[in-house]
């Protein structure tokens, strides 16, 4: 019997203006999703539109240096708070390291932060897509469980 490490996966900077464009996209169209139903938005811990522009892009260009980005929204709805972490990861294994994207969704619970669902995708387009969508299919199910609706609209074919 032959045992294969697990592959392990590094964060990578955020680097390309094409991949920063498609989640820049990915948190407006999610923003609005979300003003929609009259919930919040926030990037870093503070609500998305509480900062000036600048500070908003300095934010962001600390989380696409360490290739991790990290936005949150409030459901108006219920009040459940869902955390999106989206990282551009290499995953090394057998061969040159490949790289990839993936979005966890985790839902603030009273003990502590609940993974709910991932996504892995090769493209940060075809990754901002998904989540979008996501997203959007847990907005409109029925309560009392967003996060478990976005959860399983991650893991739809």
């Amino acid at each position: 019997m032959v045992v294969e490490p697990f592959p392990c996966a590094r964060r990578q900077p955020i680097d390309d203006p094409a991949d920063i464009r498609w989640i820049e996209n990915m948190i407006s169209a999610i923003a609005g999703l979300i003003a929609a139903s009259g919930g919040a938005v926030a990037i870093a811990g503070r609500d998305l539109y509480a900062d000036a522009a600048p500070a908003r892009a300095r934010a962001l260009t600390v989380m696409y240096d360490a290739g991790e980005v990290v936005f949150g929204y409030r459901d108006a709805r219920d009040g459940a708070v869902v955390n999106l972490v989206v990282e551009r990861l290499a995953v090394a294994g057998a061969g040159a390291p490949r790289e990839c994207w993936r979005a966890e969704v985790f839902v603030e619970e009273a003990e502590g932060h609940t993974l709910r669902g991932a996504l892995v995708e090769r493209e940060a387009a075809a990754l901002a897509e998904k989540v979008v969508a996501a997203v959007s299919a847990g907005l409109s199910a029925p309560l009392p469980a967003p996060g478990a609706a976005l959860a399983r609209a991650l893991r739809a074919p």
